[in-house]
């Protein structure tokens, strides 16, 4: 997968790794500690993403856009820079898992309900193996088409604006420490921008690039913030908090006059998302498998399935699995990410001027 992307591509793989399972439980994690106020949760964690993706485009300026290994290479040696594509497969391990797990769960509850979970789970994988196995720029086209389904289908909602409350959404500000408890909750639904360190160098026109990044971290905080309002403006924070996937909710009561089932719809369009959020996490963990143990690419894939494989069948197995182990290790993986990036941002600064320093 070493050919070239368009900065529209780049932006749409950007996009397409945040649109995951996260947005449907998101309005419901959130509202249980800040209540009303949910929304202001999500629009603070909105600078995550955007910190994230801002420091990745000073590396990949200050570097040369030079490949994702090299750097780590250049800027912790041969060493930790493998140590530190170890935490980035970890991390697409446990994000593909926790995907798969809860998309599974959200089929079974809509539109597959009697189609056994292990059966979706080897459909699931069949294809997005498929998908990872073609060229950066064919997942890039895809993620182009599929976003413009799935981001216009998000904001129907503001159609029904009248079905809800302005009441459920008051008072604003009510409980500052409320707002920022809840804060870390969202962090699961925001990982992703992490995929931008491992594109840079396969963009065709490098110029821009920082535009091309702050333009994704601010649709998807307006898609995240909208989604987690309009919930809880149509239902109610104490509702909103009891229901686990409450945009599915949402899109039952959206109900436009020519679908008689327009939740079967939304799902269609949004499970697009969910494969190729899979096949963009599965293109990290193949090029981290193949850096670390210097393989060809295409036989990565064989060889980090079967984990994800087991990992899933544990979860199906057992709900405590995700709970207890995958849930609170990705939390852990992506704060120790964020360290890094800032960490990162600072090694760069300091190298590069000295660099420059010794060139004068």
């Amino acid at each position: 997968m070493n050919d070239k992307i368009t900065h529209n591509q780049y932006t749409a793989i950007i996009l397409s790794s945040f649109i995951g399972v996260g947005i449907v439980s998101l309005a419901s994690e959130t509202s249980k500690k800040a209540h009303q106020c949910s929304w202001i949760s999500i629009l603070i964690s909105g600078l995550f993403p955007l910190i994230m993706l801002l420091v990745a485009s000073y590396v990949d300026k200050k570097m040369y856009h030079e490949d994702f290994s090299y750097i780590l290479e250049s800027l912790y040696g041969k060493f930790l820079g493998k140590l530190l594509l170890l935490i980035f497969l970890i991390n697409a391990f446990l994000s593909q898992s926790l995907i798969i797990s809860g998309y599974i769960k959200i089929l079974k509850l809509s539109i597959s309900v009697y189609m056994p979970s292990i059966l979706i789970l080897v459909l699931i994988i069949l294809i997005t193996m498929y998908t990872t196995t073609k060229k950066l720029t064919t997942l890039g086209r895809l993620c182009e088409l599929s976003l413009y389904f799935t981001v216009p289908l998000l904001f129907l909602p503001l159609l029904y604006i009248n079905f809800g409350h302005k009441t459920h959404l008051m008072p604003c500000f009510e409980n500052a420490k409320a707002i920022v408890s809840a804060i870390p909750t969202s962090f699961n639904a925001y990982g992703g921008s992490e995929i931008s360190f491992f594109l840079f160098a396969s963009i065709s026109n490098r110029k821009n690039t920082t535009k091309h990044n702050i333009f994704p971290a601010l649709i998807v905080t307006l898609i995240y913030t909208f989604i987690t309002a309009i919930t809880v403006y149509f239902f109610g924070w104490k509702l909103t908090s009891k229901t686990d996937y409450s945009l599915l909710f949402v899109f039952k009561l959206v109900r436009p006059a020519i679908f008689s089932d327009f939740t079967s719809f939304f799902m269609i369009i949004w499970s697009t998302s969910i494969l190729l959020t899979l096949s963009i996490e599965q293109f990290i963990m193949c090029y981290c498998l193949s850096k670390i143990f210097n393989l060809n690419y295409e036989k990565t894939l064989y060889i980090g399935i079967p984990f994800v494989l087991l990992l899933n069948l544990i979860s199906i197995i057992s709900n405590k699995f995700i709970v207890k182990i995958l849930k609170p290790m990705f939390n852990y993986v992506l704060i120790l990410i964020f360290i890094w990036c800032i960490v990162t941002f600072i090694v760069t600064f300091f190298k590069t001027r000295k660099t420059q320093g010794t060139e004068m």
